[in-house]
């Protein structure tokens, strides 16, 4: 499976690709086509006829910010989901799988000190799953220098923590509410705005990310 940062790579840009589809909607809803009958539009004039179409442009304009929005929050709870799972296979790859009792309870009770020890006899010993056993305890005990010298001395310890690491770094923010922020009033058309022209909108793609 894709790594944590992979992950939130790949559905960052997922996001990113809907934001900048904002900055098309005012185009596309100023090209909206209407449907009418003809003995009905020979009794409009111009301007009537164009007022129609810039409502059923607005109509489009706000339906398809909101298609924007809801997939927007869709992707967010795919990626939470993914996270999720990645962190689960991570703890399971750091978790000792034949450890007793009695070594969970010898982990418990140790100094750093000692749980440093042990976890440098075991892996000189070839007994990985022992050195996990004091791994896991420094981390359950957040003892910072047991963590930090397990992941200076195993390589891919160091990258399944740094994983777990950057999981839970994220914002506790709700999806829809960081899209308007985002977003701002970008893909907000007004019937007013398309009668007066197009929309000028500068692109600021590189604050979408």
């Amino acid at each position: 499976m894709a790594s944590v940062l992979e992950i939130k790579q790949h559905y960052g840009d997922e996001q990113a690709r809907l934001l900048t589809e904002l900055f098309n909607i005012p185009a596309k809803a100023a090209e909206v086509d209407i449907s009418m009958d003809a003995t009905v539009r020979d009794r409009l004039g111009p301007a009537e006829i164009r007022g129609i179409k810039a409502a059923e442009g607005a109509v489009y304009a706000e339906s398809e910010r909101d298609r924007l929005k809801s997939k927007y929050i869709e992707l967010d709870l795919e990626v939470r989901e993914a996270i999720a799972e990645r962190v689960r296979q991570v703890e399971l790859a750091l978790s000792p799988r034949n450890a007793s009792f009695a070594d969970f309870a010898a982990a418990a009770s140790a100094t750093p000190e000692q749980l440093v020890a042990a976890m440098d006899m075991s892996l000189k010993a070839g007994d990985e799953d022992s050195a996990l056993v004091a791994f896991q305890a420094g981390r359950e005990r957040e003892f910072e220098e047991v963590v930090s010298h397990a992941i200076t001395i195993n390589e891919e310890w160091e990258a399944l923590y740094n994983e777990l690491a950057l999981a839970e770094n994220d914002e506790e923010i709700d999806s829809g509410d960081r899209f308007e922020m985002i977003a701002e009033d970008r893909g907000k058309v007004s019937k007013a705005d398309i009668l007066g022209g197009p929309q000028a909108d500068i692109n600021t793609f590189s604050q979408m990310r």
